[in-house]
């Protein structure tokens, strides 16, 4: 065989290949200037991130030079995060972020955390793929600001204030005035970064001790512990978190499973309580549901829905948003069904990986007591699980 003959491309390089003629046939040109966009301003192949170097450097260099003017007049205590809605969702994504600044803050021996919000360039909001605007549109994307990533920021006791700018300008003014200590280090609004989980899971495996900061509320924990007293008393409280939704729905919980599941259980042990998908609420229940308490209120106020979940002996749930509740606070106890969904593109195996998780593990930074289970949620994988995680309970006690 030649030398300079070249190799066949592998399985994953023909599938880019083939990929991207068939998304432009299917979802026409506009998705392929939306794709060019977002590669420029968060670039995941070499050329690009070369490119945004060269971006960053020769735009941020003058602006610096005026920061390191200001900064014997900047807030020394500090560190100021730029949550940027031009490439961040309006999710519980948005814990993602609070847990690296907050890593970066002890780090440093700093004081606080301050959280600044950019708009978009969408009203405000970041450009989505028609898929997604048609099932959570610019409507509901601004009620998830105010009713999930503003309420997030008091879960975590060391954010004390934030600030919504009103545009990019006024966002660049703040990136100026208090350059000292940000979060993302090369965050200008210009040239956006989005904040991404291998932040933290790369250092994680690396050896470093990542905490778990997030917590309830004292007013939420006191309005659970009422509600635990009328409705639990001694039992061991379980809560169901149930994901029931009309984007990507083959991601949704297995109804029947879970119902089968919590009609098995020892009621003079346990205390079921499901937690219904926001999205559903208020939509009537199906009738697997009727025997079992539900709580709407903790699908509608976050921090409810954390003094629930901290409350709680174990949480099960399927891969859902408010699952990142859990996940980031170390005194949740949970296990977590369904990781992946190949016919969906946000949990496929190769987007997972690309993220940074190891397929088949929990996030390195998990205590014992939280689990990923890389299964469907079927009765017979949830009782196992469930018994599993008892008896290590159990044992620890």
């Amino acid at each position: 065989m030649s030398r300079n003959r070249p190799l066949p491309p592998d399985a994953s390089t023909l599938r880019r290949i083939t990929a991207v003629p068939g998304e432009i046939r299917r979802r026409g040109f506009g998705w392929l200037i939306r794709r060019l966009t977002k590669e420029v301003r968060s670039p995941l192949r070499i050329p690009g991130k070369i490119w945004r170097v060269a971006q960053v450097t020769v735009y941020s260099g003058g602006l610096k030079a005026v920061s390191l003017l200001l900064r014997p007049f900047t807030n020394r205590s500090t560190i100021y995060v730029f949550y940027d809605l031009q490439v961040s969702p309006v999710t519980y994504d948005i814990s993602w972020s609070m847990v690296a600044a907050e890593q970066r803050r002890r780090a440093r021996g700093l004081r606080d955390i301050h959280f600044i919000f950019v708009p978009g360039p969408d009203e405000g909001l970041r450009t989505e793929d028609p898929d997604y605007e048609e099932a959570v549109d610019k409507s509901a994307r601004r009620w998830r600001f105010a009713q999930i990533l503003i309420p997030m920021l008091q879960q975590l006791p060391t954010i004390t204030g934030h600030t919504i700018c009103t545009s990019r300008a006024h966002a660049t003014c703040l990136r100026v005035l208090h350059g000292r200590h940000i979060y993302p280090e090369l965050y200008w609004p210009r040239l956006p970064v989005a904040h991404k989980p291998h932040h933290i899971l790369e250092p994680a495996r690396d050896g470093t001790r990542i905490s778990l900061p997030l917590r309830a509320t004292p007013q939420a924990l006191r309005h659970i512990e009422q509600w635990c007293t009328s409705n639990v008393g001694s039992k061991k409280l379980i809560v169901i978190t149930l994901r029931d939704y009309g984007y990507m729905p083959q991601r949704n919980s297995n109804i029947d499973a879970w119902t089968a599941f919590a009609a098995e259980l020892d009621k003079q042990e346990y205390q079921i309580v499901f937690v219904p998908d926001t999205e559903t609420a208020f939509a009537p229940r199906t009738e697997m549901l009727h025997e079992f308490p539900v709580m709407a209120e903790a699908a509608w106020n976050l921090s409810l829905r954390m003094a629930l979940y901290e409350t709680a002996y174990l949480n099960l749930m399927v891969n859902n948003g408010p699952h990142g509740l859990c996940m980031f606070n170390e005194k949740c106890r949970y296990v977590m069904f369904k990781i992946l969904t190949e016919s969906a593109r946000q949990t496929t195996r190769e987007y997972m990986e690309f993220l940074g998780f190891e397929i088949g593990q929990s996030p390195p930074f998990s205590t014992p007591y939280q689990k990923w289970v890389w299964e469907d949620d079927e009765l017979a994988v949830i009782t196992r699980e469930f018994g599993n995680m008892c008896d290590k309970i159990e044992k620890r006690a």
